[in-house]
Parts: C-alpha cells; sequence; structure tokens
C-alpha cells in the first residue's frame, strides 16, 4: 500500500483509479496509487494526505491526478519524490519538511511546474485557461497564519 489516504471534508468527490476509464464515488480513507485521479464538484472538499506526511487540500471544482508516490528512490536510501498534475481548481498544499537533498514534491498545472521541499502553497487556475496562480510560503515549518506570504506569484502560459 502507498499509505497515500483520501480524507472527504465534505460534497462529493470523485476517484478515478488507475487502469479505469470512469470516475466513480470517492470513499472517506480510501488508499489512493500514482496514476489515480481525485475531483470535487462544486460542493466538494477533500485532502488527500501522502506517506511521507504532505497534504494537499482540494477546493471545489478541482481535478488533481498522482504522477508518482516514490519511497527510497533507487541509489537513494532516504529519498521520496511525490508528484501531482493539478488540471484544474485551487489546491493547497502543505509539503512535509523532507530528510534527503535528493527528496522532492512536485506540482505539474496546465502553466507552471512546481518544485518543492517543505513549504505551504496555493496553485489555482482553470484547464485550457493558461493562468496559474501561486502563493507561496517557504517556511520550513509551516503554520497558517504564522506570518505574511512570501510571494504571490502569477504565471501566464506561452
Amino acid at each position: 500500500a502507498s499509505g497515500t489516504v483520501l480524507t472527504i471534508v465534505a460534497g462529493d468527490v470523485s476517484v478515478q483509479q488507475t487502469g479505469q476509464l470512469n470516475y466513480q464515488p470517492g470513499r472517506d480513507g480510501m488508499t489512493l496509487q500514482a496514476g489515480d485521479f481525485v475531483k470535487t464538484t462544486p460542493n466538494g472538499f477533500a485532502i488527500i494526505t501522502f506517506f511521507d506526511g504532505s497534504t494537499a487540500s482540494l477546493d471545489p471544482g478541482t481535478e488533481v491526478g498522482i504522477s508518482s508516490l516514490l519511497r527510497n528512490r533507487p541509489g537513494q536510501a532516504s529519498a521520496i519524490a511525490i508528484a501531482l498534475q493539478q488540471k484544474s481548481g485551487a489546491m493547497w498544499t502543505r509539503i512535509a519538511p523532507m530528510a534527503s537533498q535528493s527528496s522532492l514534491f512536485q506540482i505539474d498545472t496546465p502553466a507552471s511546474v512546481v518544485v518543492v521541499r517543505g513549504t505551504l502553497l496555493l496553485t489555482a487556475g482553470q484547464a485550457g485557461a493558461g493562468l496559474i496562480e501561486l502563493v507561496l510560503d517557504f517556511l520550513p515549518e509551516c503554520r497558517l497564519g504564522q506570518r505574511p506570504f512570501d510571494a504571490l506569484v502569477h504565471l501566464a502560459a506561452r
């Protein structure tokens, strides 16, 4: 098992599991694997908790795929790699501090790629819109309300 779990906070949440063609209703506490997609409806909120303690909080109308969930990367016993593909919506992601310099947490959006280690960030945008907004807080140990955000970045696709 990956140790990556879906929590349904409110409303309707659907999951397209690896190898399946359609989305099915998500179940609170279900285990997610690399290749799965999670989609919240206009009234849905969900949290994905990863095996390292990182979390991705999905706002209503968000669609996210899990591209990679690797522990103990080849040749790097303590390194991990988690990668997400955000297709639309808004997602707050809290990335746990990583012990290995070779570890990474990556979020691919329609307009950008974000690779971070130990931070808190918001990615928001719509598929096909060519615009993604990143709100970055580069604290090694993040807590909401601890201090103002370090950067607000607007990126437009070319």
